[in-house]
């Protein structure tokens, strides 16, 4: 029997000898692999999640100040919102695209 090798979760597993052995192995790759796409797709899902919650939030904030008639931070705070709003939608796509990929 072949020494033995530790995986990601602690388990072991005898590296050599018999051909159970590598098929323990290539399925173990396998799923390391797609451990790694999911955290990217859960990555780009999250990055696109925290641009929505900016621009829900300079809208918020754009909109209390047209309340008390600041209306030029107002609109500098509109500007800010629509900027976040494209980048958030930009990384939808993205994100959107990733997880298509996977499928």
């Amino acid at each position: 029997m072949g020494p033995r090798i530790e995986t990601a979760s602690g388990a072991a597993a005898s590296a050599g000898g018999d051909t159970g052995t590598i098929a323990h192995v290539e399925a173990f790759t396998g799923i390391v692999t797609r451990s790694k796409e999911d955290d990217m797709a859960r990555d780009a899902h999250t990055k696109a999640a925290q641009h929505h919650e900016s621009a829900a939030k300079s809208h918020k904030t754009a909109a209390e100040h047209h309340g008390k008639g600041e209306h030029a931070k107002g609109r500098e705070e509109s500007a800010k919102a629509h900027s976040h709003s494209k980048t958030a939608h930009e990384h939808s796509e993205m994100a959107h695209s990733e997880s298509q990929m996977q499928k």
